[in-house]
């Protein structure tokens, strides 16, 4: 499960190693794992709350608002959709026509900045009220059926949508306001309705929330009534149940910059407001670049100051309202763990991590160390992501926050070959004594999947629950771990009490590994 390194610290020793390839993910799990299957219909919250939503559900509106949680992450929805030259994008919600509530689309390129808090144009490209009397859903029936075709004959039951017709193909934004328009931190009177029964879920009191909404994506034909699915993804999505004692249940589908694609299902989360995203690295520790792998803890909802100086990372993934359309990967913008842009395009198929030419050059010749010198591992990766690097004082106990081991953690920006350096003491401060040699155990993870539940504050019911769907590990694609321990940053501030659970305000995180190996 790991590559193994012997090195030493006394002279004339020799230097063993041998290579195994690791796949690992990382996923956010409140409690164990399951399966369970509901039906994805179309594009928007008709797929969030289909036909087929129990009783027991409730629904949670979309926001568009100027509150910020970890001082990073906007508490809003930008929503991204790609459509091919000539196709249409058709829209509506029940907000559109109220007061300032509208949609907006703006062609590939436009918004810009880092995710969680993009820059928006202040001209649209379109703006659906440009269109009279279009693009309203007014019922729960509206909202299941879909939209009309363009020219108007098809799918009657259906709301009569604005439309937009795509200039070039790409990724279009769309943003969706509530009544309250662009520029408001006020909660909205939101319902949680499933069937919409109130008035309250067309009118001015869906505030700066939005309780039905849809994007579609149809062919350049005006007729068709043939929906696009797999198209429409966010980077993070901000909803807001209206109370607690609201439970949602509903599958979205993330997508790692390695090709992992993923399903996750909220099984009973009951958040109020809240946001949710996907990363590689879940939170960084106090000095601002080591993945922390432990809960935030916050003196508010807002996670302003958490505790022990440990933050956000910036949302990575991009996550799918369903199974996800490959031809949109090609044209998804790839980011790195700060928030930079690494590129555009993610793999069609998931690419397995694999590390050679591990060494560790010493402080005095080749692989030889002074006492209390420690010195540098080097290895090669084929990804960037997260590396894990364990030192054992026994060679056999691998435990990372085992006191007289050494775990050494952190992000490879870049592929290709790893400079890692080690001061040559243990995890309590301590010089590792002169030894023989002492073994290693190095580790990058593929498809590596954390998801952040900002300002979540229940789950009864064991969710959520994440599915691997494109690669198969012998350990089984519903695996999950979540660490709601107390811990110590590496700054030395204690966070809760070390090794017991945590209360209060946090956020909620965790991971699941699906591991690959070759020896």
């Amino acid at each position: 499960m790991s590559l193994l390194l012997k090195h030493f610290l006394a002279p004339n020793n020799r230097l063993y190693k041998r290579y195994k390839r690791l796949l690992n993910s990382f996923t956010l799990s409140l409690c164990a794992l399951s399966c369970w299957t509901q039906i994805a219909e179309a594009e928007g919250s008709r797929t969030l709350y289909s036909s087929s939503a129990t009783a027991s559900s409730s629904r949670a509106n979309l926001e568009w608002r100027t509150n910020t949680y970890g001082n990073l992450v906007l508490r809003r929805t930008l929503l991204k959709v790609y459509a091919n030259k000539d196709e249409y994008i058709l829209l509506g919600s029940s907000a559109v026509g109220i007061t300032n509530g509208d949609i907006r689309v703006y062609n590939p390129g436009r918004v810009s900045g880092s995710i969680g808090s993009e820059t928006i144009p202040s001209t649209a490209d379109f703006v659906c009220t440009s269109q009279a009397g279009q693009g309203v859903i007014s019922t729960r029936s509206q909202e299941l059926n879909g939209p009309r075709a363009i020219s108007g004959g098809g799918n009657p039951s259906g709301y009569i949508p604005c439309y937009y017709h795509a200039s070039s193909t790409g990724v279009y934004d769309i943003v969706f306001y509530g009544p309250i328009g662009s520029n408001s931190a006020t909660d909205g009177t939101v319902t949680g309705e499933i069937n919409l029964n109130s008035v309250n879920n067309f009118n001015a009191q869906q505030g700066s929330s939005v309780a039905a909404w849809d994007v579609t994506v149809r062919s350049n034909d005006q007729t068709s009534t043939t929906d696009l699915n797999g198209r429409l993804f966010t980077y993070y999505l901000a909803l807001f149940t209206g109370n607690n004692g609201r439970y949602l249940n509903f599958p979205v589908y993330p997508v790692t910059t390695d090709g992992f694609r993923y399903k996750v299902e909220l099984r009973g989360t009951d958040p109020n407001g809240f946001v949710l995203y996907g990363n590689q690295t879940g939170f960084f520790d106090s000095d601002g670049k080591t993945p922390l792998y432990h809960d935030l803890l916050g003196a508010d909802g807002q996670l302003t100051s958490p505790q022990g100086g440990v933050s956000l990372a910036r949302p990575q993934y991009p996550t799918f309202f369903n199974s996800i359309d490959a031809s949109a990967l090609s044209y998804i913008e790839r980011y790195k763990s700060d928030g930079s842009l690494d590129g555009t395009g993610i793999p069609l198929s998931p690419i397995i991590p694999v590390i050679s030419n591990l060494q560790f050059n010493g402080t005095v010749t080749g692989n030889n160390s002074s006492y209390g010198t420690g010195g540098t591992f080097n290895f090669g990766s084929n990804v960037t992501g997260i590396y894990e690097l364990i030192m054992s004082r026994d060679g056999s106990n691998f435990d990372p926050t085992n006191s007289q081991n050494r775990l050494l953690r952190g992000i490879m920006t870049t592929t290709g070959q790893q400079a890692v350096s080690w001061d040559g003491k243990d995890n309590s401060g301590n010089f590792f004594p002169v030894s023989s040699n002492y073994k290693v155990r190095v580790r990058t993870f593929g498809g590596e999947y954390h998801f952040p539940l900002l300002d979540a504050e229940n789950n009864f019911t064991g969710g959520p629950t994440i599915t691997m769907l494109n690669a198969t590990n012998p350990l089984g694609n519903t695996r999950g771990f979540y660490d709601d321990r107390g811990y110590k940053t590496i700054s030395g501030s204690t966070v809760g009490t070390v090794g017991q659970v945590i209360c209060g305000v946090k956020d909620f995180y965790g991971f699941v590994r699906f591991r690959t190996k070759v020896k």
